[in-house]
């Protein structure tokens, strides 16, 4: 915390800092100034003496110039979710870009200034900030309605149900059970409320984070953990996964968590690190198939050691992943008919449509990445692996596989390696000359970052349709009938079933919800099996959101939910009638075909 009277005024300005979060920076090196020391006054040309003019058009290049021109090849970015075209439609963002300009300026100001002395805590704080002021943002992603009724079936059931149940009653698609079970954990601790899972994932972020700078302290110096953690800060995609019900964020945290732990294993040797490893990777193990792919990095981890470590690394090693084996066979055979089915789904149907779904990576690393990430990413590994620098094969390694081998053109299975991204780009950082530098580039690209997020992607996903599901969830809490009736209108099968709409609405209320679905709709359209959407089919609603008797003339609430005008069936049509008030949630921004429009019928 920065103390009181930290700042010292005179005519000049702001002229020093008293012992709070940052110090003094006096030729090169840090120093904390006396109490009520106060510092020359220092004029502007005198301040730009500091920076080299290679140094200063960098500088601008990266702060001024590189928005104007990512906004004017905005075409290029084909992300899904938030498209630059998309969140700019209305013209050029001349506030955003103002506020962009004035943060260049306070960061070239900050860039005077010694880096905080409690590096952790600094990035902690920042994390967490960030997190909470995201926690307003609709779910954006559908495969949160599996996620919630996966969790919601282990609040209603119970720990044995959820696990006997996993596969069977529970539609698992192609999930694993861990993140699904951790947020079933919190609902039945702590209620079933969006806003426990998001302190949860939150947490998650802010732990990725302070592991961020740990593996970078650890593979390089402490500056160089410090630029990664405030780097990882410098992905507005993943900035946006902080509130959602989702598998990815807690993935990455995982990862990261495996790769810190394993490290210090195999240095270490002992015990206590040796199990903490292998609890690492047993949760990466269970938190997604794809992570599957990214414990391959364990070996070469081992291999890049020194040839004089490689016996004591390897016996680390071989005991970290029998414990592993240890605490996984029994789950793994227990689960095997499910994992076995859903392999094969994964390599017939998700490695096929990869190529359907693909994001270019101009667009992934310059559009929804800083473009400051990318490029030092790319300069610290090129380099690094140049020099023969042992400490970056495990980062490498896997940017190259997913990136190169494997060509994976999909930002959200990208996500679980943004914090080596961020750790490459701090080592390629780190190369540069001076330090005034480094922090210049790395603040203003925060800013930029940050000023992307809350000024433009965030107020894009409030004209999402996605918004009505939450803003519909916290009208009905505002009601009086416990039981709300929810039918959803029927979709072509090349369209999402609307029906998985249902747990989503059920995250954004506290009442309880049932589908008269089962009631009045005919049979369900033929499969798609190629379909994008084919999951929201192929789910099962759990048995919680059955009708109970005589639902249709119950006095309920109805909520209807389409995306199109609906033809209602006979009886939903005749139950409308009955009820004295409508009130309509129809945001959309018309960018999509795929919409989430609501009308809660009511009589109050």
């Amino acid at each position: 915390m920065i103390a009181n009277d930290s700042y010292l005024w005179n005519r000049s300005g702001i002229i020093g800092f008293n012992q709070g979060l940052f110090q003094a920076e006096l030729g090169g090196v840090s120093q904390p100034l006396p109490q009520a020391s106060i510092s020359a006054p220092t004029s502007s040309a005198q301040f730009l003496k500091n920076y080299s003019w290679p140094s200063v058009l960098l500088g601008i290049l990266f702060s001024i110039v590189l928005p104007v021109l990512l906004y004017h090849f905005r075409a290029l970015d084909n992300n899904s979710l938030c498209r630059w075209e998309w969140v700019f439609r209305d013209g050029p963002p001349l506030l955003l870009y103002g506020v962009t300009v004035v943060t260049a300026g306070a960061a070239l100001f900050l860039s005077r200034l010694a880096w905080p002395g409690r590096k952790p805590l600094f990035l902690g704080v920042i994390a967490f900030l960030v997190g909470i002021s995201l926690w307003g943002e609709p779910e954006l992603i559908m495969d949160a309605s599996r996620y919630f009724s996966q969790a919601k079936y282990l609040e209603v059931h119970g720990i044995k149900a959820f696990w006997q149940g996993w596969g069977g009653e529970i539609s698992a698609w192609t999930d694993l059970p861990l993140i699904p079970f951790l947020y079933g954990l919190v609902f039945a601790g702590l209620g079933e409320a969006r806003i426990f899972i998001q302190i949860l994932t939150t947490c998650f972020f802010v732990g990725a984070v302070l592991l961020t700078y740990l593996y970078g302290k650890d593979l390089r110096d402490e500056e160089t953990g410090f630029l990664a953690g405030l780097l990882l800060l410098c992905h507005p995609y993943l900035l946006l996964q902080i509130p959602l019900m989702m598998v990815d964020l807690p993935t990455l945290f995982f990862l990261i968590l495996t790769l810190y732990t394993f490290s210090r294993a195999l240095r270490d040797g002992g015990h206590r690190s040796i199990a903490l490893a292998a609890c690492a990777i047993f949760l990466l193990f269970w938190a997604k198939y794809s992570a599957w792919l990214l414990l391959t990095v364990l070996p070469v981890i081992v291999l890049a050691r020194s040839p004089a470590d490689y016996k004591k690394a390897g016996w680390a090693a071989a005991k970290t992943l029998a414990l592993v084996l240890l605490f996984s066979l029994p789950l793994l055979i227990g689960l095997w008919e499910v994992v076995w089915a859903q392999l094969k789904l994964l390599v017939e149907y998700q490695r096929p449509g990869l190529s359907r779904w693909s994001e270019s990576f101009f667009s992934t690393f310059f559009f929804q990445i800083h473009p400051l990430v990318s490029l030092a990413a790319l300069s610290g590994l090129g380099i690094g692996l140049y020099k023969k620098d042992k400490r970056l094969i495990g980062p490498a390694y896997l940017l190259f596989l997913l990136l190169i081998i494997l060509e994976v053109k999909r930002i959200r299975y990208l996500v679980p390696i943004f914090p080596l991204l961020a750790v490459a780009a701090a080592c390629g950082l780190r190369r540069l000359p001076g330090q005034r530098l480094r922090k210049f580039l790395v603040l203003s690209a925060l800013g930029g970052s940050l000023t992307l997020v809350f000024g433009g992607f965030l107020p894009f996903t409030g004209e999402l349709s996605t918004t009505n599901i939450q803003q519909s969830g916290r009208f009905l809490n505002s009601l009086a009938a416990e039981e709300i009736a929810v039918y959803t209108a029927p979709q072509s099968a090349r369209n999402p079933n609307l029906l998985i709409n249902i747990p989503l609405l059920d995250l954004f209320t506290n009442k309880r919800i049932y589908s008269l679905n089962g009631l009045v709709d005919a049979e369900p359209p033929a499969l798609e099996m190629k379909s994008s959407f084919r999951f929201t089919w192929e789910q099962q609603l759990p048995d919680f959101y059955r009708p109970p008797e005589g639902a249709l003339n119950k006095a309920a609430p109805l909520v209807v939910i389409y995306s199109r005008t609906p033809r209602l069936p006979a009886a939903i049509r005749e139950r409308v009638s009955r009820y004295r008030q409508v009130r309509a949630f129809e945001q959309s921004s018309d960018l999509f075909g795929y919409k989430t429009l609501v009308k809660v019928y009511f009589d109050e």
